[in-house]
C-alpha cells in the first residue's frame, strides 16, 4: 500500500489531531471524522501516483498498487466522512468549512505543481492542522479553544517550515537574508498569537504553547546546522511539537 513520503506531514496531522481529541470528550462522530481525515491523508500519495504527479515511471510501475490504495483508503475516508457529517453536532458541521476551504486551495496547488514550494508546504501544514478544529468542536470543546489548537499549530508549523528552508539555503546566495526573514517571521508569529489573545480570539496559553518551536527556530536560523543534519533537526522539531501538544492538553483540558 502506498503512503505519503513527506515524513514531516505525519506530525502536522497527528499532533493537532491528538490534541483535539485529548482536550475534549471524543464522540463517535469526532472519531469517525478523525479516521476519515487520516485515511484521506494516506490516500494522497496514491492519488498523485495515479494522476502522474510522481512521474511517468511511477505511474506506470505503481499504478496497480496505487489503484488498490485508492479504493481501500478512499472508501474508508468516504465512509468515515459521511458518517461524521451525518452525526456531528450542527456547530461542528459549520467548523468543517475551515478544512474544506483549505483542502480546496491545497488541491489547486497540487494540480498546478505548487505543492513543493515553500508556500505550498505552508498551505499543506495549515490544511492538515485544520482538521483539529471540527474534531475538537465535535468532541464538545468550545469554538475558541478548538480554534486555539488550530492557530497555534498552523503558526508553529509555518515557523518550522521557514526555518528549515533557511537551513537548506544557508550556503546559497542570499542565505543570510533568508535566515533573517525566517527570524522576523518567527517573532511575528508569536506577536500574532499575543494579539489574538488580547482580542479574545484564542486562549491565553497560545503564545506559551508556540514558544518551544519558536525558540528552536530562532536557534536554527542563528546557528544553522549543515543540511546533512536535517534528519536530526526533524527529530528536534518533533520533540518541540510534542511539547506544544502537551502544554495545550494540560491547560485546555
Amino acid at each position: 500500500m502506498l503512503i505519503p513520503r513527506e515524513h514531516g506531514a505525519y506530525g502536522q496531522l497527528a499532533f493537532p489531531l491528538a490534541t483535539a481529541l485529548a482536550i475534549g470528550r471524543p464522540t463517535p462522530a469526532a472519531i469517525a471524522l478523525a479516521v476519515a481525515g487520516v485515511a484521506a491523508f494516506l490516500v494522497h500519495e496514491s492519488l498523485l501516483v495515479f494522476i502522474g504527479q510522481r512521474g511517468s515511471r511511477a505511474a506506470r510501475e505503481q499504478r496497480p498498487e496505487a489503484l488498490r490504495s485508492l479504493l481501500v483508503l478512499g472508501a474508508l475516508a468516504a465512509i468515515g466522512g459521511v458518517s461524521a457529517v451525518v452525526t456531528l453536532n450542527p456547530l461542528a458541521r459549520w467548523a468543517l468549512a475551515l478544512p474544506a476551504l483549505l483542502t480546496l486551495q491545497l488541491g489547486v496547488a497540487v494540480f498546478s505543481g505548487g505543492e513543493r514550494t515553500i508556500a505550498g508546504e505552508i498551505l499543506a501544514a495549515a490544511t492538515l492542522s485544520s482538521l483539529s478544529f471540527p474534531v475538537a468542536v465535535g468532541s464538545g470543546v468550545t469554538v475558541r479553544t478548538a480554534f486555539t489548537v488550530f492557530v497555534v499549530f498552523a503558526l508553529v508549523f509555518f515557523v518550522a517550515t521557514t526555518a528549515v528552508h533557511a537551513i537548506l539555503e544557508r550556503a546559497g546566495r542570499g542565505g543570510g537574508t533568508r535566515r533573517l526573514v525566517s527570524g522576523v517571521l518567527t517573532l511575528g508569529a508569536l506577536l500574532v498569537l499575543m494579539g489574538l489573545v488580547r482580542t479574545g480570539v484564542v486562549q491565553p496559553v497560545a503564545p506559551w504553547a508556540g514558544l518551544p518551536i519558536s525558540l528552536l527556530a530562532f536557534f536554527l536560523v542563528a546557528y544553522p546546522p549543515s543540511p546533512r543534519l536535517l534528519r536530526i533537526v526533524g527529530w528536534f522539531l518533533v520533540a518541540a511539537s510534542a511539547t506544544t501538544s502537551i502544554v495545550l492538553c494540560i491547560v485546555l483540558r
